[in-house]
Order: C-alpha cells, then structure tokens, then sequence
C-alpha cells in the first residue's frame, strides 16, 4: 500500500508490524501506537521491512494501554529498532522499565539522534530512567530535554 502524501500515521491494533511491513509512506514523519485493549501475543515478532523504510520518521508516541504485559513489551522493544531515526519521543510511564535497563543498554539506545523525551505520568521512584539519564550525559551526547508530565 503506498501512501506519499501521508504526514501522520497512528494505530491502534493488537500488532503493527504486518501493517507497517505493508505500506510504503516516504513522508511519513510521525507515528503513534497504542496496542490498545488487547490480550495474548503478537503474531509476527520479528519485522521483515527495509531497515531504512521508516528514516523520515522522528516524532514517536507511545500510549499507555490497560494493563501492560509481556507482549505489548516486546512489541514495545521492536518498534524501537523499526523507529531508530527517533528525534523527539512521548512514552508513558508504564514502558520505561521496558526502554530503559538498570545497565544503560536497552531498546531506548536504538534511538540515537534523541533530542526530546516526553514521559507520561511520570512518578519519582524511576531510577532506570535516572541511571539512563546519568550514563547519557556521561558520554558527552548532545543536549536531551527531558519532559516529566
């Protein structure tokens, strides 16, 4: 399916990834996804698309669900690397024990060029998101404005 012309794109399904494999959207610069109210594993795990597809993609929002399990998580982690060219992100605060690791290697780091990170219902009792947050300033990164909302 192609879309050219198409500047937003936002699904809310069970599992995106034979929906993203399918289209064809050069101009696509922002996506969000919320696996909405849905139960049991995706059907397809991996993603079989071109690596580069999705370049012009650099807004991402990941919305919350019910209840956040095991699969919306590992979903969760795929979209990262489908997203790498990420620029500004909005995630909710149920994902960050998903994107960001106690060890500063997680699905976050695929997200190379972030300069904007928008968590959601954000609570103070995060210190994967602290430890992320130390071991990128460490590195001597570009400037990442964090919003805690």
């Amino acid at each position: 399916m192609n879309f050219p012309l198409l500047r937003r794109l936002t699904l809310a399904v069970k599992d995106p990834v034979p929906f993203l494999e399918a289209i064809v959207a050069p101009k696509l610069p922002s996506f969000s996804f919320s696996r909405g109210h849905c139960e049991g594993p995706v059907s397809n795990k991996t993603y079989n698309g071109s690596r580069t597809k999705f370049d012009n993609v650099s807004r991402l929002a990941l919305s919350s669900v019910y209840m956040t399990d095991k699969h919306t998580l590992v979903l969760l982690k795929l979209l990262c690397q489908i997203f790498f060219g990420i620029r500004h992100a909005s995630v909710h605060m149920d994902h960050v024990s998903t994107l960001f690791t106690s060890y500063g290697q997680g699905p976050i780091e695929h997200w190379r060029y972030l300069e904007s990170l928008d968590v959601r219902h954000f609570v103070l009792d995060s210190p994967r998101l602290f430890h992320w947050g130390d071991s990128i300033s460490n590195t001597g990164a570009t400037m990442i404005h964090i919003i805690w909302v």
